[in-house]
């Protein structure tokens, strides 16, 4: 991903960028460029801890940030769902068939949330305002436990079988590193985004739109 990805940008800068940097680029990195938080909060200073799969994402939004030829901004969503998927499809898949949802290594683990709308309005606040560059966070919920996240999905398709942990080395061996990211126990805040933007996410419980 990182080569195609490399070509892609540098074919880009040949072909669109100018020396006045006045074309907007916002590039998508990610909240799993934070790696696990635990008890902390990401905010747009922390430093970045990526699963070693990603870290290209890293030096290439650095490499944007101080080109001259786009006005670059970096979003970093957080986990996005909406009514029937994006982060809960494989929950909801199992919920529907009355099968149990399956949470990997532990059920504590924090996911920061967004719905896909609220994103939507975050990209389109920072293209409405080429000024601002560097990184921006969009999370609307700072982490939410991921047993709750299944409960609350089980109970909403009224599956009688919730949910069971799997060990995470059972993972990693179906799913290899792409089973990293959603073992991350994380938090994560958009105070940047908030305070320049004036972006107000409109759903703050993802119960409230399933």
């Amino acid at each position: 991903m990182g080569q195609v990805e490399s070509k892609a940008l540098k074919a880009m800068i040949q072909a669109l960028g100018r020396k006045d940097g006045k074309i907007r680029l916002i590039y998508t990195g990610g909240v799993w460029l934070y790696g696990a938080t635990g008890n902390s909060i990401a905010n747009e200073t922390t430093q970045f801890q990526p699963m070693p799969a990603l870290a290209w994402m890293v030096e290439t939004s650095e490499k944007l940030l101080h080109t001259q030829a786009f006005a670059t901004a970096v979003i970093h969503p957080a986990m996005v769902y909406h009514q029937v998927g994006g982060a809960f499809s494989r929950f909801i898949d199992c919920a529907k068939q009355h099968k149990q949802i399956e949470i990997w290594k532990d059920g504590a683990t924090r996911w920061p949330l967004i719905h896909r709308n609220d994103l939507a309005m975050a990209y389109r606040l920072l293209l409405e305002q080429p000024k601002l560059t560097g990184h921006f966070n969009a999370s609307a919920q700072i982490g939410v436990r991921v047993d709750t996240i299944a409960k609350t999905i089980a109970q909403k398709y009224r599956s009688p079988n919730g949910f069971k942990v799997i060990p995470a080395a059972t993972v990693r061996q179906k799913y290899r590193f792409w089973a990293d990211g959603p073992m991350l126990d994380q938090q994560m805040a958009s105070p940047r985004l908030q305070t320049l933007c004036d972006w107000k996410p409109a759903i703050t419980d993802f119960a409230t739109c399933l």
